[in-house]
């Protein structure tokens, strides 16, 4: 019972990321944000994301009480809000989102140490079901009331230990070091997987948060922008169905997954070169589907170096902060957001050659 809740709310966090790129549109629409300021925003709902991981410690239950209120106010009023309250709305549902993920990783990669890398595996497929999700939820405003209403009810579930599941999770502790322990444990992690992890994470959260605003200015219906956003996720999804379960892995080591970034590599290229709707849309399941297995199973490997630290958590959050700022900034110095998206295609490549040349004990058992 503990777990299926727990995948549940895994679940409502992936439409919660998935959010800010899906309403950009509409977040703008009568505003003065160009690219720049809309990559802004992107910056602040991923500070807000590492600053939830990096305070999610004590117990699980009470971090789930202020998770669940701080994301589901947002998502409720967000496209009813305007200037700097949009801002402080983003921000303050990040913190949530990062909170809420990083508390329930830690604590399920506690649970089950000998079966970790497929347990997070899982719990970032349960993530991409909701993402997956998120963009037929998120542009009607009926549903967007049915999540917050559903975190709320979770968070009210919790705090009245009503059930055995809430029971559990109120007095599950999910130990830390200290406040500065997961800049100690920096030094714990593989080279490679402290340059990938922010990579991967960075373009997952750039392709993301710009795909919806890309395709509405190459003049697609709304009905395809839902498509192409959910192409990604349905990717990613499809992805980690197959890395989830044992029997279907494809492969070990390093070039299996330089195989998925050269995927990636050309996902983005098709992106970029999208003559069509249906290019666009299968550029976008390429992107999915390249980068889905890649985090999960380096987090894994970060994770079993460092029973207690979340300093792989902010290096996946630097990335994710980072990429989707940079590729607003770019958009709007070369007036084009095509030009912006090279930002995720030079770090895609990076991501190759760095698991091409990486020696196989760094990424063993990363993608196995």
């Amino acid at each position: 019972m503990q777990t299926l809740s727990l995948y549940l709310l895994f679940a409502l966090t992936g439409v919660g990321l998935v959010l800010p790129g899906t309403l950009l549109p509409f977040l703008v629409r009568g505003s003065d944000l160009h690219d720049a300021g809309s990559g802004g925003l992107f910056l602040l709902f991923f500070i807000g994301t590492t600053a939830g991981a990096f305070c999610a410690r004590g117990r699980l239950g009470r971090m789930l009480l202020l998770s669940t209120a701080a994301v589901a106010v947002p998502i409720s009023v967000l496209t009813k809000l305007h200037g700097v309250a949009i801002s402080g709305a983003v921000l303050l549902s990040g913190f949530g989102l990062g909170l809420m993920m990083t508390a329930v990783t830690l604590l399920r990669s506690r649970q089950v140490p000998d079966r970790r890398a497929t347990e997070l595996t899982r719990l970032n497929l349960v993530w991409a079901i909701g993402a997956a999700c998120a963009p037929f939820l998120l542009l009607r405003s009926t549903a967007q009331l049915g999540v917050a209403a559903t975190l709320q009810a979770y968070a009210v579930a919790v705090l009245l230990c009503g059930t055995p599941a809430a029971l559990s999770l109120w007095h599950e502790h999910v130990p830390l070091e200290g406040q500065w322990a997961a800049w100690r444990q920096l030094r714990s992690i593989k080279t490679v997987s402290a340059i990938a992890l922010p990579l991967t994470t960075g373009i997952e959260a750039g392709v993301g948060a710009w795909l919806v605003t890309y395709a509405l200015r190459d003049r697609v219906t709304y009905g395809m922008i839902v498509t192409a956003g959910t192409a990604l996720w349905a990717g990613l999804l499809l992805s980690r169905v197959v890395f989830s379960v044992r029997w279907l892995r494809l492969g070990q080591g390093r070039y299996t997954a330089a195989a998925f970034a050269a995927l990636l590599v050309c996902g983005l290229l098709m992106l970029l070169w999208a003559g069509s709707a249906g290019m666009l849309i299968a550029g976008a399941f390429c992107c999915g589907f390249g980068v889905g297995p890649i985090y999960p199973e380096l987090l894994a490997r970060s994770l079993a170096g460092s029973e207690a630290g979340n300093a792989a958590f902010l290096l996946a959050g630097l990335g994710s902060a980072l990429l989707p700022f940079l590729i607003g900034q770019v958009s709007q110095a070369a007036h084009s957001l095509r030009a912006g998206l090279f930002v995720p295609l030079a770090g895609a490549a990076v991501l190759l050659v760095g698991l091409l040349c990486a020696r196989e004990s760094a990424v063993a058992n990363t993608t196995g």
